[in-house]
């Protein structure tokens, strides 16, 4: 197996508003998303792994990949093999489980980096 090549997803993302309130997320909570490509000269038999290193440890959050559930972000750190969900472009949602939302100049705001508190977040290429 090589090293894997990462991808990094720290930036570009766009905070919105949650467009329905849920029990698990409380009216005025915000949603973070980011839209990305799927790697180019992508293998067969490569791999991809989404990752968040480093996460605080108030880093609580739900997933969505593509309008599919990821495993719950804990404040560790986060692997998951997304290869079979992957597709020619896709969003990545980040709903944070947070008792109070961001300031106001952040939500709405255009293409911005994911505040530190998320750790990085990686796409990993991994060739066997």
């Amino acid at each position: 197996m090589t090293n894997p090549h990462a991808i990094h997803l720290g930036a570009a993302w766009v905070c919105l508003p949650q467009p329905a309130a849920g029990p698990a997320f409380p009216a005025g909570q915000i949603v973070w998303v980011r839209r990305f490509g799927r790697p180019a000269g992508l293998a067969r038999t490569d791999r991809l792994q989404l990752a968040f290193e480093r996460p605080a440890a108030s880093a609580r959050a739900e997933l969505l990949l593509n309008g599919l559930p990821l495993p719950s972000l804990e404040a560790s750190d986060w692997e998951q093999d997304v290869t079979r969900l992957i597709a020619a472009r896709n969003e990545l949602r980040l709903m944070p489980r947070l008792s109070t939302g961001p300031s106001e100049n952040v939500v709405g705001a255009m293409r911005q980096p994911l505040p530190e508190c998320w750790g990085r977040v990686l796409l990993r290429i991994v060739s066997d």
